[in-house]
């Protein structure tokens, strides 16, 4: 989907014209569940530091579905989000801008900019 959204916005969109993207989502977290109030440090910190890198084809091969739900089940998903905005992009690294692991909220939270 995001290599398709990522043509859309080259290929079918007036020359010049800006567009911004954004992938929405906590980092690790399982909201209701029994890890309700662990945070998986360690795991969001991989995924900020695989994001700056650039090789999408290792995002994708160490953060699967799988990987994403040993974090936090039901949350962590939402880097699926941050995964369409990456495919849309291309194969670079982005600037990581921030992470911080917030107890109050039971998640990391990230951001990131490709400036393209």
């Amino acid at each position: 989907f995001g290599e398709s959204l990522g043509a859309l916005v080259r290929d079918r969109l007036p020359a010049g014209l800006r567009v911004g993207l954004l992938g929405s989502g906590g980092l690790s977290h399982e909201p209701g569940g029994p890890r309700y109030l662990e945070i998986d440090e360690k795991f969001d910190r991989r995924w900020m530091d695989l994001l700056a890198e650039g090789d999408h084809g290792r995002v994708l091969d160490e953060v699967t579905f799988e990987r994403m739900e040993e974090a936090g089940a039901g949350g962590t998903s939402e880097l699926l989000s941050w995964q369409v905005v990456m495919g849309a992009i291309g194969e670079r690294p982005c600037t990581p801008l921030c992470y911080v692991c917030v107890p109050q909220w039971r998640c990391g939270v990230g951001a990131v900019l490709w400036d393209v």
